[in-house]
């Protein structure tokens, strides 16, 4: 399946590669998703699942994740509804940059049935 692009747009390339079916999101079932940034998959990353704003009593993080060595990670929606995964990444700002670092962020909404 082809990769679900940000978006953001910068030096570095970064995205979400669902590693599945994405019309077939459904509760209680997990689902793997890979962090890419510059084409290679991001480890150690950390990753936040959100539900979908003032549907479930002020309880908008679902789940809180982290990427594997190969930039890979898994997650089970709870519920039916939408959710938006939000993975950042910090990096050496090249040479001459006004930063120190830059810093990348990328998302992914979806609906689980």
């Amino acid at each position: 399946m082809p990769a679900l692009l940000p978006l953001i747009r910068g030096a570095q390339r970064s995205k979400f590669d669902l590693l599945g079916n994405a019309t077939s999101i459904t509760t209680a079932q997990p689902f793997t998703v890979k962090v890419l940034y510059g084409g290679k998959g991001l480890a150690k990353t950390d990753v936040t699942l959100f539900r979908e704003a003032g549907f479930y009593d002020g309880k908008k993080v679902a789940a809180e994740l982290h990427t594997d060595a190969s930039g890979k990670f898994t997650v089970t929606p709870p519920d039916a509804g939408r959710y938006l995964l939000l993975a950042r990444y910090r990096d050496m700002a090249p040479s001459g940059a006004a930063a120190r670092y830059y810093s990348y962020c990328v998302t992914l909404a979806f609906e689980a049935m």
